[in-house]
């Protein structure tokens, strides 16, 4: 079909097993792609990974107008390798999680953008588990953002405003948890060349002294400056 294709991939991180970072599980997958016309494209995922049930997933991406374009994608499965906010192992627990997210993007004539995205993630931690664990973090030492290094709750926002001027593009992007706590990230780049890229970020958290990016992602509040060169072979 010349309006579809698939993918096939095996992946294995080679590290020891360890149920509490949720390292060492080989996974296996299939994609599925399919452009169903000119503005809409659709995914249907099978993965399996060691340990837990077979997960399946679809997304899409449709092109409403020529400025705005809307995306999301849907992922469900029984047990995952990510551990609970007491470490406990939830591989077999039989308990089905789903993660979803939804996304519009909007550009003007004049290269003005906004993204605009919302996630729900099951496999991170309700209110009440979110209370557990900043008190059995606090007396184990136990560090789950480790395992989840893009957030330990269940639902984000995420807002991105930027601006393209010929070889230079600013943009100001924002992350927002379930308790207001935030990552904000000011990013400036300049293609130099077609092959070589300067990128300057700040990355700042804010929320309360207990919140979740503010206490538990300190060291995301850093500044960077990259110099990246793409060879052409």
């Amino acid at each position: 079909m010349e309006n579809s294709y698939l993918d096939l991939y095996i992946s294995d991180d080679k590290k020891p097993r360890d149920t509490v970072h949720g390292y060492g599980y080989k996974s296996q997958g299939v994609r599925l792609n399919y452009i169903l016309n000119d503005e809409t494209d659709l995914t249907f995922i099978a993965h399996k990974k060691e340990t837990v049930k077979t997960g399946f997933g679809v997304g899409f991406r449709h092109i409403a107008t020529d400025n705005v374009k809307l995306y999301g994608a849907f992922f469900t499965r029984k047990g995952t390798t990510i551990p609970s906010e007491q470490s406990e192992n939830r591989t077999n627990n039989d308990k089905r999680y789903t993660r979803a997210m939804l996304g519009w993007h909007w550009v003007s004539d004049n290269n003005t953008s906004i993204i605009a995205e919302i996630s729900q993630d099951d496999r991170g931690m309700n209110t009440q588990e979110w209370q557990t664990y900043k008190t059995f973090g606090l007396t184990t030492g136990l560090n789950l953002s480790l395992v989840r290094p893009n957030g330990l709750r269940q639902r984000y926002h995420f807002l991105r405003l930027g601006k393209k001027f010929n070889t230079h593009e600013l943009s100001l992007s924002r992350r927002t948890s379930t308790d207001n706590s935030a990552l904000n990230t000011l990013k400036w780049k300049n293609n130099i060349t077609e092959n070589l890229q300067l990128t300057l970020s700040h990355s700042t958290a804010t929320g309360t002294p207990a919140s979740e990016y503010k206490a538990y992602f300190p060291d995301q509040n850093q500044t960077s400056l990259v110099l990246r060169y793409n060879f052409d072979f």
